[in-house]
C-alpha cells in the first residue's frame, strides 16, 4: 500500500482527497 503507482495507493489516495 506504500508504494506509490498501484491502483490500490491511488485508491487510498482519493479517499483522502
Amino acid at each position: 500500500d506504500l508504494q506509490f503507482g498501484s491502483q490500490e495507493s491511488i485508491m487510498s489516495w482519493l479517499d483522502r482527497l
